[in-house]
């Protein structure tokens, strides 16, 4: 196996490693594995930005794994990724590559029992691999299952999403609770403001000065590693900070195919029937994901399929856990040729045969039409991206055209073949709609919804009566003393559940 990795065994990867690539048949780094891996084993923190599908995964997993073996000591690195989809891909491509030792996996999400995964931390797992809530969850239990002494990484996957979106609170905890001289490993596929802001603050804490100078310097990091696929690879961090400031580093592949196809509003789903439909017969084992902006459209969508005599699978986060993995091991086993999925799919997921993207509505952040497209055309293998746009949608086309820094080519659709279709997927639709009704899909939701604030207002109460016991016992409290108020939110969340009850109640008495 020797020569078929030669250049991998060029980074410093010992022997079994090189092995267990060569049985993979991964015999060439990819150029962010070529920059980052020896950085990572140099022991400096790494930020890395590059396309979708050019092998960040295993650009630190495979330094990790290197040095895992000589003080195989669990907690060894943490990751952090923003969807549970992800998370799960990401553990069965660390199991793949360590599958001939004794390493120890963990997922921990949403959608599982907690306390089966406190009693499996409990364990000291080497890796462990989870999405920021649920990490949290756990940090903030103060429970004793939790020990991060031994952490030596912290991965933050899909970085430009964790430091942009609603992450922040549960991402501070996390920090907060593992070693202050861990490694810190930043990937992404978008250099994004968050991104550089994050680099800009590295930058800023190397400047920082201490009263004794020769401790300082003693103690002082390396500053972090940098590599951007959308400009020269930049090792001095000051330099990258000034160059990615300019740099969008919204690169997609060269074997990537973009079109955008304009039509009026209300034909816009008898185009996107008539493009799979035609895809699918001329194209007889490949696969099809379907993006749209919100759960309830996408739910709309397959339900519209379905009338048609098309299958699908669904992927969104109204779903449950066990519902989205079904649908994921459907599409990944060819079971089903079209995946219609949210955003909640488009970070991450490796899905070799997908040869098409179609984004059925234009994304409202533009660097989500990045990460649609990164669904296809991965590791260099061809692919095609399909945006469908109405007249209402001209401007967020523009921004996205902005971002990726070119003018998307015009796909010409065979109209007339779309009209004979018009009738059947407006009936179709309407269907569909009446079926969302009688499953009280936006009820459902809006449950779910109160029931998430009820219990993060549950836990707001115990960290309070946590912090109180830890302050030491109390004074007597005088019998005017005004007794103290709930959390915001809590009295709120109270009520519903209570109305929520009593609704249900009543509803089992007129059934019966």
């Amino acid at each position: 196996f020797q020569s078929s990795t030669s250049e991998f065994s060029s980074l410093g990867l010992k022997p079994w490693l090189l092995s267990q690539l060569s049985a993979l048949s991964i015999t060439k780094p990819t150029p962010v594995q070529r920059a980052c891996i020896p950085a990572v084993l140099a022991g400096r923190d790494v930020i890395g930005c590059a396309e979708t599908g050019s092998g960040k995964t295993l650009a630190f997993a495979l330094p990790i794994m290197h040095q895992l073996l000589d003080d195989p000591v669990g907690p060894y690195a943490l990751v952090v990724t923003p969807t549970r989809e992800l998370a799960f891909q990401i553990t069965d491509q660390l199991r793949v590559l360590c599958q001939a030792l004794n390493f120890r996996l963990l997922t921990v999400t949403g959608g599982r029992d907690v306390v089966e995964q406190g009693r499996m931390l409990a364990a000291r797992p080497h890796f462990i691999v989870g999405t920021p809530g649920r990490l949290a969850d756990h940090v903030r239990s103060n429970s004793s299952d939790l020990h991060f002494s031994s952490l030596r990484y912290l991965i933050l996957d899909e970085a430009d999403r964790l430091l942009e979106d609603n992450f922040g609170r549960d991402l501070a905890a996390i920090v907060e609770a593992v070693p202050a001289d861990r490694q810190t490993l930043l990937f992404s596929a978008t250099y994004t403001e968050a991104v550089s802001a994050a680099l800009a603050t590295a930058a800023a804490g190397e400047d920082g000065e201490t009263t004794d100078e020769g401790e300082a310097k003693s103690k002082r990091r390396q500053p972090p590693f940098v590599f951007n696929s959308s400009a020269a690879e930049v090792d001095d961090i000051s330099a990258a900070s000034a160059s990615g400031s300019g740099s969008s580093g919204a690169r997609l592949p060269e074997s990537l195919n973009q079109y955008y196809c304009l039509m009026p509003a209300q034909v816009k789903d008898a185009f996107l029937i008539h493009i799979v439909s035609d895809f699918l017969a001329k194209n007889p084992t490949s696969l099809i994901v379907v993006f749209t902006n919100k759960c309830k459209w996408c739910h709309l969508l397959g339900l519209m399929f379905k009338a048609l005599g098309l299958d699908s699978a669904l992927l969104h986060s109204a779903l449950t856990q066990r519902q989205r993995l079904d649908s994921l091991a459907r599409f990944k086993s060819n079971q089903v040729r079209v995946l219609i999925s949210t955003d909640v799919g488009s970070r991450g997921l490796d899905i070799p045969l997908v040869d098409l993207v179609i984004s059925h509505n234009v994304p409202t952040r533009p660097k989500d039409y990045v990460h649609r497209c990164g669904r296809t055309a991965r590791a260099g293998r061809p692919g095609t991206a399909i945006l469908l746009a109405n007249q209402f949608e001209l401007a967020l086309l523009k921004d996205v055209e902005r971002l990726i820094d070119r003018r998307l080519e015009e796909m010409k659709v065979d109209e007339a073949q779309v009209a004979k279709i018009v009738t059947d997927v407006v009936v179709a639709r309407r269907e569909a709609e009446i079926r969302l009704d009688e499953l009280r899909f936006d009820e459902k939701r809006e449950e779910r919804r109160e029931k998430q604030q009820f219990v993060e207002c549950q836990r707001q109460l115990m960290m309070q009566e946590d912090g109180a016991s830890a302050a030491g016992p109390s004074r007597p409290s005088s019998k005017h003393q005004k007794p103290k108020k709930r959390p915001k939110g809590v009295s709120k969340a109270l009520a519903k559940k209570k109305s929520l009850k009593v609704a249900n109640v009543r509803q089992k008495g007129n059934s019966n």
